[in-house]
């Protein structure tokens, strides 16, 4: 949250008038003294003298702001945000002084007392661009997005100009799913200033949503652009990592991870992120070696986390595929035990059991996982292959289908409805599914073995 900088800080403690002089040192002498030790960074300094002040003037608005602002600069805001309160009970009618109030409480973490602040402020000043994009960031705090919306709708009708509101509506919108209008708010926040990266960032989160091939590359764009200007911005190697993953770009986002690592090797975030990637990569290189790599990034995670499911949930897939069957079950009920109703959790139990060949298991927990998330696609996939593996390719298909919508940049959905279709005899279909998933990650081995396997098939009309 932004306060008034302290040059402005020292004009406002200085327009004060003279005041009742005292035999020694006025009133007056010493506020003024005080401001001159804000401006210096003397906030201590200060924080003493107007104290002292106001043991004899307990009526001063403007030492009770002033030390508010010393406070805050020091970081004490619940004594900022006293501070400026009282500050603004003794001159109601500054909405200055109520609006500094509201920020003080809001880097408290008392958004609910801040709206109410800013509330008092808009009073004064009804249309003031930085107060209403203030409320609108306590509002979104409190999780009422929509009211957020109104806010800045007004902030930026008085100010259409106004940066950080246009970042701030562009995330409201985007969490309304309005793609477009948000995208059109990042948009302006670009063309206003190029040289900010958080615009590049937000559209890049925009066009992420859309899971669109073309659309991610140009998400992967914008982070590197993001990254150019911000270069100290950590947060946004695993953001542009995951991207990279999307676009299956694994050593990139290989790359991305383990700078991010770097700066903060005590993330287990982070070494779930890169175990994730070196087992897809593994995977499509067919690189046991891999996948040792993967799952010990995995394990790395889980003894910094221990109650992180997602390393569990990975670490148990990349142990089906070491076939370590007991370890991946035992995995999968890690999850369960933390979350007893966890979709990722019974999904990977479809998946372990399905690897053991054990399809009434599987089943049986596919369809759980599906009960609690109804759209999560991997238990469609799962319920696929079951049900291509038990030859009811009616029931595959639909399944299949299914994934596919739910995860349509996805190159395990297309891949296995390519096999329902060749079991199915319907090579034309086979070879345009297994074609977008060669396309979706062309480093592949097995995709690009058998989308080879079912063109010479419909090439040489065999069924």
């Amino acid at each position: 949250m932004r306060s008034l900088p302290l040059r402005a800080l020292l004009l406002a403690a200085l327009l004060a008038g003279a005041g009742g002089c005292r035999p020694k040192v006025s009133p007056q002498r010493v506020y003024a003294g005080a401001a001159e030790r804000v401006y210096a960074g003397d906030f201590k300094g200060a924080v003493k003298e107007l104290t002292a002040l106001l043991e004899r003037e307990p009526g001063s608005a403007k030492a009770y702001y002033l030390r508010g602002m010393a406070h805050f600069q020091l970081k004490n805001f619940r004594m900022a945000a006293d501070d400026l309160g009282k500050a603004a009970e003794l001159d109601p009618a500054s909405a200055g002084l109520r609006y500094q109030a509201g920020v003080a409480r809001l880097e408290l973490g008392d958004p609910l007392g801040a709206v109410a602040d800013f509330d008092a402020a808009l009073k004064v000043r009804p249309e003031a661009p930085e107060v209403l994009y203030q409320r609108a960031a306590a509002l979104t705090t409190l999780g009422l997005r929509r009211e957020a919306e109104t806010s800045l709708d007004r902030a930026l009708a008085s100010r259409p100009e106004f940066h950080p509101a246009l970042l701030l509506r562009g995330y409201a919108r985007r969490g309304r799913g309005d793609r477009q209008a948000a995208l059109e708010d990042f948009e302006k926040a670009v063309a206003l200033r190029g040289e900010d990266s958080r615009g590049y960032v937000g559209r890049a989160h925009v066009f992420r949503d859309s899971g669109k091939r073309s659309d991610l590359d140009r998400a992967a764009a914008d982070l590197d652009t993001a990254l150019r200007l911000s270069p100290g911005s950590v947060d946004l190697y695993p953001d542009r990592a995951s991207i990279n993953l999307e676009r299956y770009d694994f050593d990139a986002a290989l790359a991305d991870l383990s700078a991010a690592i770097q700066f903060n090797p005590r993330s287990a975030g982070l070494y779930v992120k890169r175990g994730r990637v070196r087992r897809d990569r593994a995977m499509s290189d067919r690189d046991p070696a891999g996948l040792k790599l993967a799952e010990a990034d995995l394990s790395r995670a889980i003894e910094i986390a221990p109650k992180l499911r997602t390393a569990y949930f990975f670490r148990g897939n990349v142990r089906d595929l070491m076939e370590d069957l007991k370890g991946g079950l035992a995995d999968r009920q890690a999850i369960l035990s933390l979350h007893p109703r966890d979709a990722a959790g019974f999904s990977g139990l479809c998946a372990a059991y399905l690897e053991a060949e054990e399809l009434g298991e599987a089943s049986k927990n596919c369809d759980r996982a599906v009960e609690l998330a109804p759209r999560y696609a991997d238990p469609w996939r799962l319920r696929c292959t079951i049900a291509r593996k038990l030859k009811q390719l009616d029931r595959a298909l639909k399944a299949c289908d299914a994934a596919v919508e739910y995860s349509p940049s996805w190159d395990d959905a297309f891949y296995e409805r390519g096999l329902v279709h060749r079991a199915r005899g319907e090579l034309r279909k086979a070879v345009a599914d297994l074609a977008t998933a060669a396309k979706l990650n062309p480093r592949d081995k097995g995709i690009a073995e058998t989308l080879a396997a079912v063109q010479a098939a419909q090439a040489g009309g065999r069924p």
